[in-house]
């Protein structure tokens, strides 16, 4: 039970990191990258915030569970 609420609690972190990543990058590409009508456009930051954070974290979870994986493998090759 405990090692399920830590991987919980870690993915809800990660969770939040990659919320917070993704709003400065979706900002800062707003800002730099679209025309200055669409700069004040709700819109068009939501959908950059939204596809960037759904990029983050899909690269975080990945990354994650990758890493949690390969240390499993690891604790089975020992045990051989």
């Amino acid at each position: 039970m405990k090692k399920e609420a830590k991987t919980l609690f870690l993915c809800s972190i990660f969770h939040f990191v990659t919320i917070i990543i993704s709003f400065f990058v979706s900002n800062m590409l707003r800002i730099c990258v679209c025309n200055p009508k669409e700069k004040e456009s709700l819109f068009s930051f939501l959908c950059l915030h939204s596809r960037f954070h759904f990029f983050f974290t899909y690269a975080l979870f990945f990354s994650f569970f990758s890493y949690k994986y390969q240390e499993e493998e690891k604790k089975k090759l020992q045990k051989w």
